[in-house]
């Protein structure tokens, strides 16, 4: 089976109404493995097919606000009982499985593991040669395996004022990782939705071109409370920038938007006056830069692009439901649908789940 070919099967596969969800997954992954070499190489990696489920991943993120045997890794302890490292300990040995089943085996809701180790790797109580970064690359000084040899020297005392080699709380590395997997209110401004999104595009654009904020952004943004991969995120909308910054000869404007519809939020970027060229393939989204924008935002965010493509008005669904990978590797093209509204530059809708 040619490449073309390949890509129309699985389009037809990925959106065949008549097949539930675990059919299609199955159904690809044996025609994967017999004739893809590429995409079984990529299966072998990981061996997990995924579907693109932002809302898996904030079932996964919110058991650490929620559930209390996981709780306790990302707040400070209130209860009246004295604190236990031995209870934490146990209680990820014992959520592990749990864990994992949100990123692998045939039942999962779509984590990448990309993320599961992010998360795991922090509540690990066994050392690890890992490094983990924010998302915006800087490293942490300390993870829980750093503070149990403390914990025992100081039983029934929370380890958030244990003072790292670096002189930081680990306190303060508790609150950094909560907002790598959450954008909360209870914060300082600098550290709300609104303010950080805002300062992302500012600083990636760089005067490229002008920036509008809209109003909804900034009040709805000072408020907004979301679950994510909030490193995925920033990847995501940093590498959209780049393409406005790459064709500002197109557009000089670019307008930032927030709107809150069905329990998500919707962020959108409208490139004023921008277009889209070039051959099909380019926005199939099984190649290149789109590709890789794609796998960035997998299970974070619908993304949907609309615009002028060759002369006509198209929507390109690049993250939905309906989009499968193998290990971190898209095997879905995008969904291209032409619309007759008239459009006044390239939009990007990122949808998020809360």
């Amino acid at each position: 089976m040619e490449r073309q070919e390949l890509q129309e099967f699985l389009y037809f596969l990925t959106r065949n109404k008549m097949l539930t969800r675990e059919q299609q997954r199955k159904i690809i992954l044996l025609l994967t493995d017999e004739r893809s070499p590429a995409l079984g190489k990529a299966r072998k990696k990981d061996g997990t097919s995924r579907v693109h489920n932002p809302q898996g991943v904030v079932n996964f993120l919110r058991l650490f606000s929620i559930d209390d045997s996981l709780k306790w890794y990302t707040h400070e302890w209130d209860k009246p009982e004295p604190f236990s490292i031995q209870s934490l300990i146990d209680n990820a040995n014992n959520n592990h499985k749990k864990l994992l089943k949100f990123c692998f085996g045939d039942e999962n809701e779509g984590v990448p593991a990309s993320l599961f180790y992010h998360v795991w790797n922090f509540i690990n109580p066994d050392k690890t040669n890992t490094i983990l970064t924010d998302q915006l690359g800087r490293p942490f000084d300390t993870k829980w395996s750093d503070v149990i040899d403390w914990c025992k020297n100081n039983p029934g005392f929370w380890p958030g004022k244990y003072i790292t080699s670096q002189g930081h709380s680990f306190e303060n590395d508790i609150n950094r990782f909560k907002r790598t997997i959450e954008f909360r209110t209870d914060v300082d401004t600098d550290q709300t939705f609104g303010f950080q999104i805002r300062t992302l595009i500012k600083h990636t654009i760089s005067g490229a071109v002008k920036l509008e904020f809209s109003d909804s952004f900034d009040t709805l943004g000072l408020d907004a409370k979301l679950y994510c991969n909030v490193k995925a995120l920033f990847m995501g909308i940093t590498k959209l920038c780049n393409w406005v910054a790459a064709y500002k000869n197109k557009g000089d404007c670019l307008v930032i938007d927030l709107q809150y519809e069905n329990g998500c939020y919707i962020l959108s970027l409208l490139h004023k006056g921008s277009s889209m060229t070039g051959p099909k393939s380019k926005i199939d989204g099984l190649s290149g830069d789109f590709r890789t924008i794609r796998e960035t935002l997998f299970s974070v965010c619908d993304l949907e692009i609309s615009g002028l493509f060759n002369g006509s008005n198209v929507s390109i669904v690049a993250l939905d439901s309906s989009c499968y990978s193998i290990g971190n590797s898209i095997i879905s093209p995008t969904t291209i649908n032409n619309i007759q509204d008239p459009l006044i530059g390239v939009c990007y809708k990122l949808k998020l789940y809360i």
